[in-house]
């Protein structure tokens, strides 16, 4: 997207926003996502796995011919959900590999590269960081929430290498402190106005 955008646009400056959980989808063994540029860290060294294109399930292509479910899905957010099989029933209490801390240096190891793949792509356009907090923790906190731990990781990331950034974090929470608005849609999570 940014070599596009510098090729197509030739802007002085790119602004990029990196949604809290950007760095976890971004690495297959936290959350495998075939449509989208990953990373994996072998070693001491970042190899990239570029996206796949996308294909339609067959399923899911016949019932989108269907105005039943296409009625149910754009009214009720329906999805059909099939069972996963396994052989062990029993519940595993397992913090999600997204929120474990252990993958904190994979994390910070990934970032660094997008960042260099990122201000590469860039070339001589200047960017501009702006980390997207986690707003769930906000609506219910009394005062500033920590930062997301992706977020902790990014701007870890950006200090070290010096870039210049924008968190958005204490300017929601104030945001929602002072007019008590949420920031997102009621039917999905993308900021409203």
């Amino acid at each position: 997207m940014t070599r596009y955008i510098v090729t197509q646009y030739h802007p002085e400056w790119l602004v990029v926003v990196i949604n809290h959980r950007n760095i976890g989808e971004s690495i297959p063994r936290i959350r495998r996502n075939k449509m989208m540029n990953q990373y994996e860290v072998m070693g001491d060294s970042v190899v990239r796995i570029p996206a796949e294109p996308y294909k339609v399930n067959s399923i899911k292509r016949i019932l989108i011919k269907s105005a039943f479910y296409r009625y149910f899905f754009t009214n009720f957010a329906f999805q059909v959900k099939w069972p996963r099989l396994t052989w062990d029933q029993t519940p595993v209490q397992a913090m999600p590999p997204n929120r474990d801390p252990k993958n904190n240096p994979i994390k910070e190891q990934v970032s660094h590269v997008i960042l260099q793949d990122i201000l590469a792509e860039a070339g001589d356009t200047k960017v501009l960081f702006v980390l997207h907090p986690e707003r769930k923790d906000m609506y219910e906190a009394e005062s500033l929430p920590p930062q997301s731990h992706h977020m902790e990781v990014m701007t870890r990331v950006l200090e070290d290498r010096n870039l210049d950034y924008i968190d958005l974090h204490p300017v929601f929470f104030s945001a929602w402190q002072r007019e008590g608005k949420k920031f997102e849609f009621d039917n999905n999570n993308h900021w409203n106005a």
